[in-house]
């Protein structure tokens, strides 16, 4: 008899990986993988509305990707192949290779599976592109009404996202309970300033801060218990900081 595909993936995955017979513990782990592929399965969108690509991850351990933009005389580009879970992490085997001529089209390998209320997210798994997520739901760009990154399953962006998302205990720290309001005590002839805040108000090395406009944004580059160094980030044009300027992790509201 033919075993569904979800069910021998993570076998052949510790055969791969060298693993000895599976114990009960490891049996209790495959059918925790096949649940976590199963409570995410559906179809995620991740771009900027005129381009972006579309992650379908099935039940049974397939999934199809599918770059989208706008152009009409631009071919898609799509790849299919097989998902499995591992550590609490979604792995994609593509059947082939698939050429991506621009970042956004890379197919992502590893995604992390992160549940917020009724949303489902898939994040990459590097440390940059889970601090930003973390940015976007200090700053209020998330939860979402519309299309973005990272990956959000089709239909979430209506859905309620009490609290803060289900991150790795690692990541907690990132995500603040409550906005942080600064001020700016110092601005050194570098282009760094200095704030009022740090560490004990809960602020990271990497969070964003804004400060007035919705267009002025800075980063934290160093944090001490009582106050941080941040710096305008790169490919912005920003106004002189002025001591005494207020800072925060916020977004104003528009």
């Amino acid at each position: 008899m033919k075993l569904p595909v979800a069910s021998v993936i993570p076998a052949i995955l510790l055969a791969v990986l060298g693993s000895p017979t599976p114990s009960k513990s490891q049996a209790r782990s495959s059918t925790s993988a096949e649940a976590l592929l199963a409570g995410f399965a559906g179809t995620y969108y991740e771009g900027l509305g005129h381009y972006g690509t579309v992650l379908t991850l099935h039940r049974d351990g397939r999934f199809h990707f599918t770059t989208s933009r706008d152009h009409l005389d631009v071919p898609e580009k799509r790849a299919k192949g097989m998902v499995w879970s591992w550590n609490g992490v979604l792995i994609l085997k593509p059947s082939s290779a698939l050429r991506a001529e621009e970042k956004w089209e890379t197919l992502p390998t590893r995604l992390l599976p992160v549940r917020w209320g009724q949303r489902r997210y898939l994040l990459r798994t590097d440390e940059v592109s889970i601090r930003e997520f973390c940015n976007s739901v200090n700053l209020g760009e998330e939860p979402r009404r519309h299309f973005g990154i990272p990956y959000l399953r089709r239909g979430g962006e209506s859905l309620p996202a009490p609290g803060l998302p289900a991150l790795p205990v690692k990541w907690r720290a990132y995500l603040l309970q409550t906005p942080v309001t600064c001020r700016v005590t110092s601005v050194a002839e570098t282009g760094t300033a200095t704030i009022d805040a740090g560490s004990e108000a809960g602020l990271r090395v990497g969070m964003r801060l804004v400060a007035g406009s919705r267009h002025r944004m800075f980063r934290i580059e160093q944090v001490e218990a009582m106050r941080a160094s941040i710096r305008a980030e790169p490919g912005r044009e920003q106004e002189p900081v002025r001591i005494g300027e207020v800072f925060c992790t916020r977004m104003p509201e528009r």
